[in-house]
């Protein structure tokens, strides 16, 4: 009678598969999200602004006073306007303070109702919750990102768009 020793275990060819599949496919998570490219920190920045732009609409209706939101070449600022006063730079309140812009994105242009706008000019948000609609472009490098806001305050981003230079 043969006695066949059942101490001696390992894993099976399947086994090891199975760990290496897994561990290939969260080294392919791992990898993707430590590459993150430029229009993916432009996408990133557009839809952050856009959801403080859709906050400084909401806030100016419920405090009743306007506030606007200013780009600069650094980064942009959000002010309110007390009622008979002058703006007034928000410094200490937790979603509307300054900021500086991510990476090496900037504000490329504005339109504001249409006309083009230069930095420094405010996009305004009325207490009545109707604004001017306006359209802001990120970039960032060869990148863009538009922000569209309607009049009713809604604002949507468009995916990152790759500039290209024509050949002459």
């Amino acid at each position: 009678m043969g006695i066949h020793s059942t101490d001696a275990r390992g894993f099976t060819l399947i086994e090891m598969l199975v760990v290496i599949a897994v561990l290939s496919i969260t080294l392919s998570l791992v990898v993707v999200n430590l590459t993150r490219n430029e229009s993916t920190y432009l996408e990133d920045e557009g839809r952050r602004l856009a959801l403080l732009l859709e906050f400084a609409r909401n806030e100016a209706i419920v405090s009743g006073q306007p506030l606007a939101w200013t780009a600069s070449l650094d980064g942009y600022t959000f002010s309110r306007k007390p009622h008979g006063k002058s703006w007034v730079e928000l410094d200490t309140d937790g979603m509307l303070v300054s900021r500086a812009w991510s990476q090496s994105s900037k504000m490329a242009s504005l339109l504001i109702a249409g006309l083009p706008s230069a930095i420094g000019d405010p996009i305004v948000f009325t207490t009545s919750g109707i604004n001017l609609p306006y359209e802001l472009v990120l970039a960032a490098g060869k990148w863009r990102v538009t922000l569209s806001g309607d009049q009713a305050g809604k604002v949507r981003v468009t995916r990152p768009v790759r500039i290209t230079t024509a050949a002459p």
